[in-house]
């Protein structure tokens, strides 16, 4: 039986900790490593920055989410996962 997973985008930060992971070099921005790549993200994701850390593989997607929200960052992925990288930004965000 195969099992079916969910995906979804969840926000998992705002523009206050991207500036701060960032100036710590706990983040990273992310750039295509191919122009066909990059074309393609620009495209399919306009007016996105994209950043990588060390909760894993996905693409964190820092981007306007309208006017009441803002810049926030968002993870396509599951709920559980989701977890996980929410509290790697805990653990990471104030570095003692």
């Amino acid at each position: 039986m195969n099992k079916i997973i969910e995906l979804q985008w969840h926000i998992v930060c705002g523009s206050m900790e991207i500036e701060e992971l960032h100036r710590y070099k706990r983040i990273t921005k992310w750039t295509a490593r191919n122009q066909r790549h990059a074309l393609f993200m620009t495209i399919k994701h306009p007016d996105t920055e994209f950043y990588k850390g060390g909760w894993g593989p996905e693409l964190l997607h820092f981007s306007d989410d309208g006017p009441y929200r803002g810049k926030v960052g968002k993870i396509y992925c599951t709920y559980e996962r989701y977890k996980q990288i929410a509290g790697w930004f805990l653990t990471n965000m104030f570095p003692a």
